[in-house]
């Protein structure tokens, strides 16, 4: 084969993969447990020192009362260091840098 086949064959090779990682997000690919519409939608999933988010309805409730720590821990939403956000109908939390 010539080096024209071979790069006709590596062009769409390459066409058929980018096509592949960049097709649209469907909402029917996101757990109904993250799923959302807005912001208020989402809340964080941890009661102590927060890293995740769920849909609001989703949210576990323990039957017993939660103690946390009032240390503002790195890496978390703790003291204002980051939120639940609603990206592409999905809960995600944004920890700020």
């Amino acid at each position: 084969m010539d080096n024209r086949g071979l790069a006709v064959i590596g062009g769409v090779l390459g066409l058929v993969i980018v096509m592949i990682l960049f097709q649209p997000v469907s909402n029917a690919d996101i757990p109904n447990d993250l799923f959302c519409e807005s912001d208020v939608d989402c809340v964080s999933a941890e009661d102590c020192h927060p890293t995740t988010c769920v849909s609001a309805e989703y949210k576990l409730h323990s039957e017993e009362p939660t103690f946390c720590t009032t240390d503002c821990v790195a890496d978390t939403m703790d003291c204002g260091q980051g939120s639940c956000k609603c990206m592409n109908n999905n809960c995600e939390a944004v920890i700020n840098e």
